[in-house]
C-alpha cells in the first residue's frame, strides 16, 4: 500500500489569478490572487467587511445607508431607489474581473443562523482554453421573522429579505494579446417582506427576557425588485509587438514566444438593463395610508436603460515618467413607466476625460491625477463631475492623499416626481452642488491612517414622511482615525469617525468599529485559527426612520437612537482551503440596556448564534 501507482497521471493544481478592470484599463499589470484569509470572512453585511458604520432595518438583506456622506455621487441619471445596491450584483461592468483558471477553481461560502437564516455564495470559474474563460456567481440569502408576530392571517414563515442574484460572465483575448472582450448577463431578485416596525416602541423598550415578540402595523405588505441586465466590453490594445528569441547555436535562433507592451486602446461598452420595483399591500392593512385605500396598493415602476460608450486610453512612458490619457463619450436612453404618469422617455450624451501623470524613483512615487464628466444634452443637461488629486508614496513606509472634487446634478427622478398611491409630488428642484476635500496620511509599516472630509452641499435632497422633499444647504466635516496593530500573536483594528453636521441633516457625531483576536497555528502548523471580539458603536442622534411604500429613509426630529454598544464573540480556523467560524452575535444584550435599534421602530436582533464554511476547490 505504501508504493504509489506510476499509472496515475499528476494533475498539478494552479490556484487562479485576476486582473480587476480597474487595473486592466489603467494598464496596470496587477495580478491578484482570490482572498482566501480569515479576514471579514465572518461578516455578511457589506458595510461590517468595510468597518464603516451604517444604518439597516435590523436585519441583512435590508434596505441600508452609511452613516456618513461622500463628496460625489454617481453621474448620469438616478431613478432613486439606492438603498438595496449592496445587496445586488452590480450590472454596469464597473467590478467585472480578467479572471485566469488553468486549473477549474469553485468557491462555496456558506452561513447558517437563527430564525432560519441562510447565506450561499458560489462561483466557479475555468479556462476553456488559455485565452478564454468563463464562470458563474450565484448568491442566495433568505431569514424568518426573529422579532415580530405577524398578525391578520399572515404566514409567520414567510422570509423577511428573500435575495437571488446570479450572474453569468466569460473573458476572451485574441491570440495577439491585443483585442479582449469581456461579457456578463446579470439577474437580480429579492422581496422584502415589510414589518413597518414596532406599532410600539415603548413597550419593547420597557421589556426583556426570551420571549420578546410585538406587533408589528404591516402583515401583507413587500417590496421587490426584478433587474435582468448584460454588458459587453471591448477593448483593441495598440503598441509595439517584439519577439522573444534565443540562440540554439551560431546559425539557428529560436522564437519563443511574442512580447506585446500596450501603449493605449480604444474601447466599446455596451450596456442594457430593466429594473421593475414593486410594492404591494393587498389589504392596506396600515396606520400608513388613508382609509380610502383600504381595497389594496399595487405599486410599481419599470426603468428600463441602454447605453454605449466609446473612447481612447493613450500611455506614454520616459524613464521614469509615464502618463496616462482619457478621452470618451457616452450615450444613455432611458425609458421610465409606471400606472400614474405612464411611459416617459429620457436620454443622456456627455463627454469624460482623464489625466495621470506619474513619477517613480528609487524614494517612491508621486502621481498627479485629474478626471471629469461633462453632459452636453439629455435629463442631465449641464451636470458635470471634475476632480483632482495626488497620491505621494515614500519608500513604501508612508502615503498620502488628497483629492478635490467639484460636482452638479440634477435631484433623482423619483425626488422631482413622485406618484404611488399614497403619495403625489410633482416638482421642480434646484440642481445639487457638491464641493469638498478628501484627505489621507497613512503610516504603512503599522497600518495607522488618519483623514478627513470636509464638503459642502447646495440644495441636498433629503425626503419626510408626509411633504414632499426639498433641498437643503449645509457643511460637512468628518474626521477619522483607523489602526490595524499587531502585537505578537495578538492583532488590534479600529476606526473612529468624528462628523460635524448642520441641525437639517443628521449623522451621529461618533462612531466606533473595530476588533481584537488572538491568531496562532496548532496541530503541527496545520491549523491556522483566531479567537476574537468585534464591537460597534455611534453616539445617540436623530437616524432617518424609513418609509416602506417610498423605499427611503426620511427625516425626522422625534426620536433618537444610538449609545449602544455591540459586541459579537468569534472563533474561526483555516484548515488547508477550507474556512469555518463560529459566530454569537450581539453577546451583550440585556446587559447594556434593552433600547437597541437600527433604524427607529426597527430593532437590532437579539443574541443569536450564527456558524459558516468557505471551501475552495481546485479541480
Amino acid at each position: 500500500m505504501g508504493q504509489s501507482d506510476s499509472s496515475k497521471k499528476i494533475v498539478k493544481r494552479v490556484r487562479p489569478l485576476f486582473i480587476s478592470i480597474q487595473d486592466f484599463e489603467s494598464l496596470k499589470n496587477n495580478i491578484q490572487d482570490f482572498d482566501t484569509s480569515l479576514n471579514g470572512f465572518h461578516q455578511l453585511n457589506p458595510y461590517s467587511k468595510q468597518n464603516q458604520a451604517y444604518q439597516d432595518l435590523g436585519l441583512i438583506g435590508t434596505p441600508s445607508q452609511p452613516l456618513s456622506l461622500t463628496t460625489t455621487k454617481t453621474t448620469g441619471f438616478d431613478l432613486g431607489f439606492n438603498r438595496m445596491n449592496s445587496w445586488l450584483y452590480n450590472h454596469t461592468g464597473s467590478d467585472e474581473r480578467i479572471i485566469i483558471a488553468p486549473t477549474p477553481y469553485s468557491k462555496l461560502n456558506y452561513s447558517q443562523g437563527a430564525k432560519g437564516l441562510i447565506f450561499i455564495d458560489i462561483l466557479h470559474t475555468q479556462n476553456i482554453n488559455n485565452r478564454w474563460n468563463v464562470g458563474i456567481d450565484y448568491r442566495r440569502m433568505k431569514t424568518n421573522n426573529y422579532l415580530f408576530e405577524l398578525v391578520k392571517g399572515s404566514d409567520y414563515n414567510v422570509k423577511i429579505p428573500s435575495i437571488y442574484n446570479l450572474k453569468l460572465f466569460s473573458s476572451y483575448r485574441s491570440k495577439s494579446d491585443k483585442y479582449y472582450l469581456l461579457g456578463a448577463v446579470t439577474y437580480n431578485k429579492n422581496v422584502i417582506r415589510e414589518t413597518g416596525g414596532l406599532l410600539n416602541s415603548l413597550s419593547f423598550d420597557t421589556t426583556s427576557g426570551k420571549r420578546r415578540v410585538f406587533e408589528n402595523p404591516l402583515a401583507n405588505a413587500s417590496n421587490s425588485i426584478n433587474q435582468p441586465a448584460i454588458v459587453l466590453k471591448q477593448y483593441y490594445r495598440f503598441g509595439k509587438t517584439s519577439l522573444i528569441t534565443q540562440k540554439r547555436d551560431s546559425n539557428t535562433i529560436d522564437t519563443l514566444g511574442l512580447d506585446f507592451a500596450p501603449k493605449g486602446y480604444f474601447y466599446h461598452t455596451f450596456h442594457a438593463s430593466r429594473s421593475i420595483f414593486r410594492y404591494k399591500d393587498l389589504s392596506a392593512d396600515t396606520p400608513y395610508y388613508q382609509t380610502i385605500f383600504s381595497d389594496g396598493i399595487n405599486d410599481s415602476m419599470v426603468m428600463k436603460e441602454v447605453t454605449n460608450a466609446v473612447g481612447v486610453v493613450i500611455k506614454t512612458s520616459y524613464k521614469q515618467f509615464s502618463n496616462l490619457i482619457k478621452a470618451g463619450a457616452e450615450y444613455s436612453n432611458y425609458g421610465v413607466f409606471n400606472n400614474f404618469t405612464g411611459q416617459q422617455a429620457f436620454y443622456n450624451l456627455s463627454l469624460n476625460g482623464m489625466l495621470i501623470a506619474a513619477l517613480t524613483s528609487k524614494f517612491g512615487e508621486i502621481e498627479l491625477n485629474g478626471n471629469g464628466q461633462i453632459f452636453m444634452a439629455g435629463y442631465n443637461s449641464k451636470d458635470y463631475l471634475l476632480q483632482t488629486g495626488a497620491k505621494l508614496l515614500i519608500k513604501d513606509k508612508f502615503k498620502l492623499n488628497a483629492q478635490f472634487s467639484s460636482q452638479r446634478h440634477v435631484a433623482d427622478y423619483f425626488q422631482t416626481l413622485g406618484f404611488t398611491a399614497p403619495i403625489k409630488w410633482n416638482q421642480t428642484l434646484k440642481p445639487t452642488y457638491r464641493n469638498g476635500l478628501d484627505a489621507s496620511m497613512e503610516w504603512i509599516p503599522l497600518q495607522l491612517k488618519a483623514g478627513f472630509t470636509a464638503s459642502n452641499f447646495q440644495n441636498y435632497n433629503i425626503y419626510f414622511f408626509e411633504a414632499a422633499p426639498k433641498g437643503v444647504d449645509f457643511n460637512y466635516l468628518e474626521v477619522f482615525v483607523s489602526n490595524n496593530l499587531k502585537f505578537g500573536k495578538m492583532n488590534w483594528h479600529n476606526r473612529l469617525s468624528y462628523q460635524e453636521i448642520s441641525q437639517t441633516f443628521h449623522l451621529p457625531k461618533l462612531s466606533l468599529s473595530g476588533g481584537v483576536f488572538f491568531e496562532n497555528r496548532f496541530f503541527k502548523k496545520n491549523m491556522l485559527a483566531r479567537i476574537g471580539v468585534d464591537y460597534y458603536w455611534f453616539s445617540s442622534y436623530y437616524a432617518d426612520a424609513f418609509n416602506p411604500y417610498i423605499r427611503q429613509f426620511v427625516w425626522q426630529n422625534t426620536t433618537k437612537i444610538g449609545n449602544y454598544p455591540y459586541f459579537d464573540f468569534y472563533m474561526s480556523a483555516q484548515v488547508q482551503t477550507m474556512n469555518l467560524f463560529i459566530r454569537f452575535e450581539h453577546i451583550n444584550q440585556g446587559l447594556t440596556g434593552n433600547r437597541y435599534y437600527s433604524t427607529p421602530l426597527y430593532p437590532n436582533p437579539p443574541r443569536f448564534f450564527r456558524f459558516g464554511v468557505n471551501w475552495r476547490l481546485f479541480n
